[in-house]
């Protein structure tokens, strides 16, 4: 499930930090016409800002108003201007998020994430870790790193040379700076799965 924020056009293209939440966590940005982390649609004047593919019921997502701009501190106190709970009602997203998928394919030996291309061309960094720790390959301005790459209908699939242990997590988040930096910078979980003997063998 992904929470969109709905921003004026004009007030998104200007220096104005929005910046999404979920659950209190940083999930996605938007300034100066960009979008960090998330997704960006734009239709008669509106901008849909996309991010936190793992929503669920009960949680909540926030939108606030922040100084600075990317790259600088995201917690300047500044005013909440809307605030949801996801309700338990709420039906199933379709794959409109960041994320088109995120999964091991058994066949090639490679962990696989689908990405939205125009997310994956910005200054966004996927990071895909063991356990929420380790790191494997990333993602970055259009770049992968210790990976393959491929394009097709609008969405890069990045495929990570690696065998799942079986019991381990694997995730793909949204984290802060860039290849060559701490990879664990606490950024928001946009997909996961935990490795079984069956998806292995």
């Amino acid at each position: 499930m992904v929470a969109f924020a709905m921003l004026d056009e004009t007030a998104q293209k200007e220096k104005n930090r929005f910046i999404l939440r979920h659950n209190g966590k940083y999930a996605c940005e938007s300034y100066n016409g960009s979008v960090y982390y998330g997704s960006r649609n734009t239709s008669n004047g509106t901008v849909a800002m996309g991010c936190g593919d793992n929503l669920k019921a009960g949680d909540k997502v926030s939108l606030t108003l922040e100084s600075g701009k990317p790259g600088l501190g995201t917690n300047t106190v500044g005013p909440t201007l809307a605030e949801i709970t996801v309700p338990a009602t709420q039906p199933p997203s379709p794959s409109t998020g960041v994320v088109r998928g995120f999964s091991y394919n058994k066949t090639s030996g490679r962990i696989e994430v689908k990405l939205d291309e125009a997310a994956q061309k910005g200054q966004n960094r996927y990071v895909v870790k063991q356990d929420d720790k380790n790191y494997i390959c990333e993602s970055y301005k259009g770049t992968v790193y210790y990976s393959y790459k491929s394009i097709s209908n609008g969405v890069v699939t990045m495929t990570c040379p690696i065998t799942p242990v079986v019991g381990s997590t694997y995730s793909i988040s949204a984290e802060a700076n860039m290849p060559g930096y701490d990879p664990n910078t606490n950024g928001a979980v946009l997909a996961s799965f935990v490795a079984t003997s069956d998806m292995i063998k």
